[in-house]
């Protein structure tokens, strides 16, 4: 006789006994409660004179040459995990956040499923619980969470083709438009500003900051990348000055390799770049950081946002002459400061009236270089873009600002053959 186990939400565990009583017990593992009824009737039909090996094979059709027993994904995963490390082709904290996202948002739902079970309409259900479900702030998982979290899912499942999977049930099939279940991305929420808000921003920052934000502007490097500069890392006289990047802070607050191969880079950079950078590290060794905190450290960028960006945005948002209601004056002591949310409301022009983010002064370069005339691929390569795809992805609306002139141009060709005709 068989039995059937509940094990999870998406597990069913037929037990038997091939030796009859006393001997030792074999299982399997199904996803559903049907497909373990369907386990359970066959090991009856064959009085229990079958290995959990024909079991998979009869009941989900994939198993290896070995006979070895399909893994649930759960112990793929741990596999997978640990193959990439081996090979160390992909960054650790990289590594380490796919390996978080594994274990939080896909796992809970799919953990328990043998790998040869998932297909395209096991994703699809998981999509659809995967977005009802809500993150720390309590609210409903993001758009860009989702498509992350099915990225991850989607190589993780690449792994297991051929050995375990015939094809990718995470993949996009040919002719398909989407992926079932899958949200649109979120429309990039760039800031590009202009030259004189990037000179009102640098009038309200800090000297810990300012020399950072003057040539994070200037150079489109990303905020771990300029964090882990190293005075050795800078080329400043002669014909060629330019900024190698071989270094970037990590989210663990260690220092590693760049983002990619292709951020592993060195960036031209304008004689007035040059001459801040002199200025800055005139003193200082080789080894030395180039932007360390007031207390000669690697900055935390929390630290670093809260304590000096943050507030260098707020005093740019307020205008001299319609400043915000003062704090109210407390019965003993001085008058505490204005909070970082107490701005101006005011339409004059001479306040900020965004709020970028520290990472919005690399979109502002880029915006620059492309008004400036450098082609897709230069600016690319400057920024440190793994491909040229990527570029396109978040920038590409930038090259279509002449539109209007092509457009007033075929207008005028328009025209002509108008006037030929009458």
């Amino acid at each position: 006789m068989a039995s059937i186990e509940h094990r999870g939400e998406f597990s069913w565990r037929v037990v038997w006994r091939r030796g009859g009583r006393g001997s030792k017990k074999e299982f399997a593992t199904l996803p559903t409660e049907r497909e373990a009824e369907i386990a359970r009737d066959l090991v009856e039909a064959r009085r229990s004179k079958i290995s959990p090996d024909e079991v998979y094979a009869a009941i989900l059709g994939q198993i290896d040459d070995g006979g070895e027993p399909p893994p649930t994904l759960a112990v793929f995963a741990g596999q997978w995990i640990e193959q990439r490390r081996a090979e160390d082709d992909v960054q650790p904290d990289t590594l380490d956040e796919q390996h978080g996202m594994i274990m939080r948002r896909i796992l809970p739902r799919l953990g328990n499923m043998p790998v040869t079970a998932i297909t395209r309409e096991t994703v699809t259900d998981w999509l659809t619980w995967l977005r009802k479900q809500h993150g720390r702030s309590g609210k409903p998982l993001d758009s860009d969470t989702v498509r992350k979290a099915h990225a991850v899912l989607h190589s993780l499942l690449a792994g297991a083709v051929p050995k375990w999977l015939p094809t990718n049930p995470a993949a996009r099939q040919p002719g398909e438009r989407k992926i079932a279940g899958l949200p649109k991305a979120t429309p990039h929420d760039a800031i590009f500003l202009t030259p004189a808000e990037v000179e009102l921003i640098l009038a309200n920052c800090s000297p810990a900051i300012r020399d950072m934000v003057y040539v994070a502007v200037r150079t489109g490097l990303r905020l771990g990348e300029l964090l882990a500069l190293r005075v050795d890392d800078l080329q400043l006289t002669g014909k060629r000055r330019v900024i190698q990047v071989r270094r970037a802070r990590k989210r663990d607050g260690t220092i590693g390799t760049p983002k990619s191969r292709r951020s592993r880079r060195d960036v031209s950079i304008s004689p007035g770049v040059a001459q801040v950078l002199t200025e800055r590290t005139g003193d200082r060794r080789q080894h030395e950081l180039v932007f360390a905190s007031p207390r000669g450290e690697l900055w935390r960028p929390p630290n670093l946002a809260r304590r000096h960006w943050l507030p260098a945005i707020a005093a740019a948002m307020r205008c001299e002459e319609h400043p915000p209601p003062l704090p109210p004056k407390p019965k003993s002591g001085p008058r505490r400061k204005w909070r970082m949310d107490e701005v101006s409301t005011c339409d004059c022009p001479g306040r900020l009236h965004r709020r970028p983010r520290f990472h919005d002064l690399r979109h502002t370069h880029v915006s620059l270089c492309v008004e400036d005339g450098w082609d897709m691929l230069r600016v690319s390569r400057r920024i440190g873009h793994n491909s040229i795809q990527t570029t396109a992805d978040i920038y590409g609306h930038l090259w279509d600002t002449d539109s209007d002139d092509r457009l007033d141009s075929l207008e005028r060709l328009l025209k002509i053959e108008d006037d030929e005709a009458a």
